[in-house]
């Protein structure tokens, strides 16, 4: 039986929109640092495919496992698909101001939950909200590892989660996060997402669509 460059033409489609079609369902919180003094700083990312205005979102601070938002910082800007936004204290090393998209005043510690919101509705976090861990949260088996640590999502991570227990885990392996040492800045400015495909930049996707084209092209003179 023979098989029409048509349907060949789709399932070499189909196979490679499977890699480039895979997203992130909304911003999240792709970094956070908490190092001396000043240096602290928050990174989101937007893997979901297209650019997104801020004004719908806020970041916010609850204190010392306070069950109130006592700091809400109003979000400006677009974030490019695939790119990042880096929230940064004012008083922060100079390395990391030049860094910064928006400066971000509050001073959180390493027990001060710090939420994204969108539309005034939690939808990421780090830290437990109404929880007071002491001195700081635990994360992937790091004792105190929202303290003087910089922690990374992990690649494979989609989607916000406002559930923290289950957001820091409880090993490396069950965690979403990258537990990092004090001030380890060689991450911030740029994420990693795999989200399930294998990211092809739109210059390949043009290319596997003219290849494609060709083998249609190609079957179908053959098969006449």
């Amino acid at each position: 039986m023979k098989t029409s460059g048509f349907n060949l033409l789709f399932v070499f489609i189909a196979i490679f929109s499977t890699s480039i079609c895979a997203q992130t369902t909304e911003l999240i919180i792709s970094e956070y640092g908490e190092g001396d003094s000043w240096n602290k700083y928050i990174e989101i990312y937007n893997g979901t495919g297209a650019d997104i205005d801020l004004a719908p979102y806020t970041l916010n601070t609850a204190f010392n496992g306070s069950a109130s938002w006592t700091y809400l910082l109003n979000l400006t800007g677009v974030i490019t698909n695939g790119d990042v936004f880096v929230l940064v204290h004012p008083n922060a090393d100079p390395g990391l101001l030049g860094l910064a998209d928006q400066l971000y005043g509050s001073g959180f510690n390493g027990d001060d939950v710090v939420g994204l919101f969108k539309n005034a509705v939690l939808i990421d976090a780090v830290g437990s909200y109404g929880v007071d861990p002491g001195t700081g949260w635990d994360v992937a088996g790091t004792v105190e590892g929202t303290v003087n640590h910089t922690i990374v999502r992990k690649p494979s991570v989609c989607s916000p989660n406002t559930n923290w227990a289950s957001s820091a885990g409880t090993t490396p392996a069950n965690s979403e996060w990258i537990v990092l040492p004090n001030e380890d800045w060689s991450n911030i400015g740029s994420h990693s997402s795999t989200c399930g495909g294998i990211p092809v930049p739109v210059n390949q996707w043009v290319l596997v669509l003219i290849l494609a084209v060709s083998i249609f092209l190609f079957r179908k003179k053959i098969l006449r």
